[in-house]
């Protein structure tokens, strides 16, 4: 009599050796039968949610490497499309995220202080000693150009530093030459990232 363990051991093996395959008549299979498989997904989900919460936390963690590998691929694989989806998601809803994000800030302003805190202190950090009287005056001034071209346009924008000053790969200086002024769009889809196109 095959057991259990022996039945699952021989699919594993049958599975790695016939992966394309196998993967194939999986995606051919979802797509046939997608409704039906979406809403059993759904129900079980709504049925389950705790356990799977759970289990999806577990998992995560004990998987950190491979997950965040899974995910990097991903992002790069769909940038440009995730990009656009932020951008269409915000100006659909930028009325909501603003409300929301003043509620948020509202309800929590511990860390609205901390990320302030945080953000004047990158930027001291990352202002130079050698920047004259004009380049202050330069930089009042875009910060001035961004908030009159927010009243005037009915469209929030904010200086943005080209090289951010807290990037994981390259820092820049709070200084005129690496500000610009974006959409509040176009810098949220940015986030603290330097995208090498400046």
């Amino acid at each position: 009599m095959v057991t259990s363990e022996a039945r699952r051991a021989y699919m594993r093996a049958y599975y790695h050796a016939n992966k394309e395959k196998a993967c194939a008549a999986k995606k051919e299979y979802y797509q046939a039968n997608r409704e039906r498989l979406v809403a059993v997904r759904r129900a079980y989900y709504g049925a389950n949610k705790e356990q799977v919460a759970a289990y999806a936390k577990a998992y995560r963690e004990d998987n950190q490497e491979k997950v965040h590998a899974y995910e990097r691929e991903r992002y790069i694989a769909n940038r440009e499309k995730k990009i656009a989806a932020v951008r269409a998601h915000y100006r659909a809803n930028k009325e909501k995220i603003r409300v929301d994000k003043k509620a948020y800030n509202r309800a929590n302003p511990g860390k609205l202080n901390a990320r302030v805190a945080r953000r004047r202190a990158a930027k001291i950090q990352r202002t130079p000693n050698w920047l004259t009287r004009e380049d202050y005056r330069a930089i009042r001034t875009i910060y001035e150009t961004a908030a009159a071209l927010t009243k005037s346009t009915g469209i929030e924008h904010h200086v943005d530093h080209v090289l951010p000053l807290q990037g994981k790969t390259v820092s820049g200086f709070h200084c005129p030459t690496n500000l610009q002024i974006l959409t509040a769009s176009e810098n949220y889809s940015k986030h603290n990232k330097f995208t090498g196109e400046h």
